[in-house]
């Protein structure tokens, strides 16, 4: 048996012992993951082509994949923990999609981008999947079964398969969600931002889980009264109609049919 495969197990046991032992308590930047930080990476880098193709491919606007990745790279800079260097992607797909690979890969469908209004909207989405990786990342990772994550680390190409076919699609609990609005408006203000946009966010696009946008959107304003009462920042609205709105509606003729 392979140390990794090893330590597979011995996450798989601790994992059972918890949840008999009736603890459901969040531990941020607790390490349960059967992985190495580095083949955490390595598996997020081997994974990053089959997921992209499986939402169209990279988008073929090289100004927009800059952007996006500029924004990205402005938010984590006051992300004093995160755990990983992050890397931004575009996908063609029509989809509105957001999420994240091992390793801090970070993916942003076309689609979502053309149902934002501005930087700073953007801004905020990323802020909330780099709260996700950096405090949620391993309870996430548990709803893939450790020995898949050890054999896809190790090469294997069916579980690579299977890592991509799952991940994109593992959620976040409520609890998870509202401390990503809340750390997420760290960030973005952080970043220079205007907070209330988390608010517009938030009640634009809500969270599956959630009854009401509006109940997660007071909370979110609530933190913006008491700790941001200057109320400004950068909202970058024509920035971001010129530098991706306005690309997306230039291309969409020959990108309408992607997934």
């Amino acid at each position: 048996m392979s140390p990794r495969t090893i330590r597979a197990a011995a996450v798989a046991l601790a994992a059972l012992a918890t949840v008999a032992a009736g603890c459901t308590q969040l531990v941020p930047l607790g390490r349960t993951s059967p992985l190495l930080a580095d083949e955490e990476s390595a598996v997020g880098r081997a994974g990053a082509p089959q997921v992209s193709a499986r939402f169209g491919g990279a988008l073929d606007i090289p100004m927009v994949q800059a952007y996006v990745r500029t924004i990205g790279e402005r938010v984590a800079r006051p992300a004093a923990q995160a755990r990983w260097p992050y890397r931004f992607t575009v996908l063609a797909s029509g989809q509105p999609r957001l999420f994240s690979l091992p390793g801090g890969q970070i993916f942003v469908t076309r689609g979502l981008l053309a149902q934002l209004d501005n930087e700073a909207e953007l801004a905020g989405l990323l802020a909330r999947q780099m709260v996700f990786i950096d405090r949620h990342y391993d309870e996430v990772q548990s709803g893939v079964s450790p020995s898949v994550l050890v054999e896809a680390a190790d090469g294997d190409a069916e579980s690579m398969a299977k890592v991509v076919a799952i991940w994109p699609d593992l959620g976040y609990t409520d609890a998870q969600e509202s401390e990503a609005d809340l750390r997420g408006l760290d960030y973005l203000a952080a970043a220079g931002y205007h907070p209330q946009e988390m608010v517009r966010l938030v009640k634009r696009f809500g969270h599956p889980r959630s009854a009401s946008a509006d109940a997660w959107a007071a909370a979110v304003r609530q933190a913006i009264d008491r700790k941001y009462p200057a109320d400004g920042g950068r909202v970058g609205r024509e920035e971001f109609a010129r530098e991706v709105l306005d690309r997306l509606k230039a291309v969409e003729p020959a990108v309408k049919d992607r997934p």
